[in-house]
């Protein structure tokens, strides 16, 4: 998606609404589109995208859409 929105129409919302670090929340918005350099887990540190996780009963498959592998 194109950073005019993603970017500039979130940190304008945020910024109306009085949130103070609209930047931050804007920011974040546009990462999801602009990462293309894979999975990150909680702590920052770069890790290899799950083939699978664990949920309930079963497993959950998750598929990157932001990027595509140059191996395909």
């Amino acid at each position: 998606m194109e950073k005019d929105f993603h970017y500039n129409l979130i940190y304008s919302i945020a910024k109306m609404t009085g949130y103070g670090k609209a930047d931050i929340i804007a920011y974040a918005s546009q990462f999801v589109d602009d990462n293309n350099e894979g999975f990150f887990s909680i702590d920052g540190q770069k890790a290899m995208f799950p083939e699978k996780i664990k949920a309930n009963e079963g497993y959950y498959y998750p598929i990157m859409t932001q990027s595509l592998s140059q191996d395909l």
